[in-house]
């Protein structure tokens, strides 16, 4: 095993990689605050046919307290309205009077959003997918929908910056973002207290080398690598 990281020898092979080209994308989200009456297991169940529907697709879980859903399909071909539909029934998306929708026939742009009480629990992209990791983080700390609306019915071209910008993921298994661990080291955390307070680095281990040279970093050096960020 790789005395840093203690994977074992097995999980590596040797591997050859080529662009797959599919231009239709669809992501597809729905929220479940922890001890509700709702399963997000059942709906994973639920959603697992679909997988092989697509030319390429995920199905996993974000968040730690409240969970996410995050069903992304990639395609060669326009996704079908029908399919659509079916996705939009499992996910709550067909309630009227719940959903919002966004339609931009031309471009191929269809987009629905489900709001309940003040907060959206449920998100469909299909065509534009730009701001699909924001939206995610959004729903995982429960923003209100005037603060996600904007980001999720508008037509945009680039991801959106601000808020909540939790920065790429390091640790998948417990969804530990690198901007949440950058302000634990700001704070003075160690190694050992990221592990203790996060979770980061206690499961699989595949993250433990970049936890270590993000904690081995001299502070003023980390510093300056942050500015630089805000900077850019």
């Amino acid at each position: 095993f790789d005395p840093l990281s203690k994977q074992p020898e097995l999980k590596h092979a040797a591997v050859q990689i080529a662009r797959l080209d599919l231009p239709q994308a669809l992501v597809a989200m729905r929220r479940f605050q922890r001890g509700g009456e709702t399963s997000a297991l059942a709906l994973m169940r639920a959603m697992q046919p679909y997988l092989e529907r697509f030319d390429y697709a995920t199905l996993g879980m974000a968040g730690r307290d409240d969970e996410v859903l995050v069903f992304r399909a990639h395609a060669h071909e326009a996704i079908d309205s029908k399919l659509l539909h079916e996705l939009d029934a499992l996910l709550g998306l067909d309630d009227p009077v719940c959903t919002m929708n966004y339609m931009d026939v031309r471009r191929g742009v269809f987009k629905a959003a489900r709001v309940e009480g003040d907060t959206v629990t449920a998100v469909r992209l299909c065509g534009e997918t730009a701001a699909q990791e924001w939206v995610r983080n959004m729903m995982i700390e429960g923003a209100s929908v005037e603060a996600v609306r904007p980001w999720i019915l508008a037509p945009i071209s680039a991801p959106p910056r601000g808020s909540l910008n939790r920065g790429r993921t390091v640790c998948t298994c417990v969804d530990v973002a690198e901007n949440e661990i950058r302000t634990r080291l700001r704070q003075g955390a160690t190694f050992a207290d990221l592990q203790t307070t996060l979770k980061c680095g206690t499961q699989c281990g595949s993250c433990l080398p970049e936890l270590r040279r993000m904690c081995e970093r001299p502070a003023g050096d980390r510093e300056r690598h942050i500015a630089m960020e805000r900077t850019e």
